[in-house]
């Protein structure tokens, strides 16, 4: 062990002196430092312009040219720095780098694809708090309904974000009505022309079809789960999260037929309510809604209208045979009747005082997205009615086609283009983008519709009217002279 630690302590004390041996050659070498006459001990060290710097004069120990080439880095550093700032100051464009870029602007429409309507109130509560509101939904196909389709709106600055809920009616429209009460009285109102129809899909029990296999005695009914489709209505609700408690709403949901015979409707009716809704699904189910204000003791617009003149009635006419819904739209209108919305193979109308001048509807329903918007721009003098935009068959096996309702302007002269966009060779946010776009040039929505094929929405623009030009004063008189 003693002489372990002896080889240690040689080798140690060796390597120090080593060490000691190369910086000493080092400093001696170094152009820039020379030794101070009459101290061996000390240096002085120069620049390149030969005058001292801040380590002349000092031990040896302190003397070392790593030591003050730090320093020399450190004061260099400082420079270039305050340098390179000062000019990011003067320069915009190193200004504007720095500078983290803004979140790009929202968009002002978003469309929503929802196969499950479970998922659908889930959703809408979530753009809502975006700041985004519910304008259209589609109304799908009679027969089968898979699906559906939402637009949404961006809110202006500052606007009140709204509150979304569905209720279904589980097939029977007093389980519809009682939901709607529910929810009215915690300040929802339904969302106009919210209504729809949808398909749910029923599984069995593997448990109990097993059983009644067994006691049946057929094995080829194990593993077998039978599906069952069953059509219920579901309804949008809204509630503005202050504004909206004060008005406390009613419902009823007759199911009728579409002369309107139940008593319920009947009813309806004669309180003056007013149709918000209509489901073609399990039967027609009415959306009929009483509203009032808890402040002023109103008893709402129906009652208002029942005390008047004008007691509104209402129409529902069948769309599926397009011949004989054009007929009965027009014998409606003679009558005084206004279109209130469409939905997948009904037609609600509403009487009113009768307008100036006779209304006049067409009704318009083509296969191909294409020929609908040929269609559409051909028709001048007329209008596309909101919420009439709905998919109508006549039979399961049938096709579809897209159907909307025009309307002839007041003004003959005002004219209207119109653009129909669809997601069948895309994507639904490719759609959405080319809705973006449109809008861009001053395109709304009309109305949106989704089936299996594919998810199509009506976009409309007014045609600015060019004023005539005057005509000149000099071209004026050179036609009187020659006159």
């Amino acid at each position: 062990m003693k002489n372990e630690e002896l080889v240690r302590i040689i080798s140690g004390t060796a390597t120090a002196k080593a060490i000691v041996a190369s910086r000493i050659a080092r400093f001696r070498t170094n152009p820039f430092i020379r030794p101070v006459p009459g101290n061996l001990f000390a240096r002085e060290t120069f620049r390149h312009s030969g005058r001292p710097t801040a380590c002349d004069q000092v031990p040896l120990s302190q003397t070392l040219p790593m030591r003050c080439s730090v320093k020399e880095a450190r004061v260099r550093i400082r420079v270039l720095s305050a340098i390179l700032l000062f000019a990011s100051c003067l320069h915009p464009s190193a200004r504007a780098q720095s500078v983290t870029p803004p979140a790009p602007p929202k968009p002002r429409y978003l469309v929503l694809r929802v196969d499950l309507v479970g998922e659908l109130e889930r959703r809408l509560r979530l753009f809502a708090t975006g700041g985004y509101q519910l304008i259209a939904l589609s109304h799908g196909r009679h027969q089968w309904s898979d699906g559906e389709a939402l637009i949404l709106e961006k809110l202006p600055e500052g606007s009140t974000e709204p509150e979304y809920l569905v209720a279904g009616s589980e097939g029977f429209a007093g389980t519809l009505e009682e939901k709607l009460n529910d929810n009215a009285r915690k300040g929802f109102r339904v969302v106009p022309s919210g209504a729809f129809a949808q398909n749910i899909y029923y599984q069995s029990s593997a448990f109990w079809d097993s059983v009644f296999a067994a006691l049946l005695h057929r094995d080829n009914y194990y593993g077998n789960r039978r599906t069952t489709r069953s059509k219920e209505s579901f309804v949008v609700m809204e509630r503005k999260r202050i504004f909206d408690w004060p008005t406390k709403c009613s419902y009823l949901v007759p199911r009728t037929n579409f002369q309107l015979e139940d008593p319920k409707a009947k009813r309806a009716q004669a309180e003056g309510r007013r149709m918000v809704g209509a489901v073609y699904g399990e039967g027609l189910f009415l959306i009929m809604e009483q509203c009032a204000n808890v402040f002023d003791g109103a008893q709402g617009a129906g009652t208002e209208r029942a005390r008047g003149d004008q007691v509104p009635h209402y129409r529902a006419i069948k769309t599926e045979d397009r011949a004989r819904a054009q007929k009965q739209l027009d014998e409606a209108a003679a009558q005084g009747y206004r279109i209130l919305f469409a939905d997948g193979g009904v037609l609600a109308l509403e009487k009113t005082a009768p307008p100036a001048s006779p209304r006049e509807y067409r009704i318009v329903g083509e296969e191909s997205l294409s020929k609908l918007e040929q269609e559409l721009n051909s028709a001048e003098g007329f209008r596309m009615v909101s919420e009439t935009m709905s998919v109508i068959e006549k039979g399961v096996k049938a096709k579809r086609r897209i159907s909307v309702v025009l309307e002839k302007t007041s003004n003959g002269s005002a004219r209207y283009v119109y653009r129909v966009l669809s997601d069948r060779t895309h994507t639904t946010v490719d759609l959405q983008d080319e809705i973006n776009a449109a809008a861009e040039q001053l395109y709304a929505v009309k109305g949106v519709t989704h089936d299996y094929t594919e998810t199509a929405v009506i976009m409309e623009r007014p045609v600015p009217e060019v004023p005539a030009r005057p005509i000149s004063r000099a071209f004026t008189e050179v036609a009187g002279c020659e006159d």
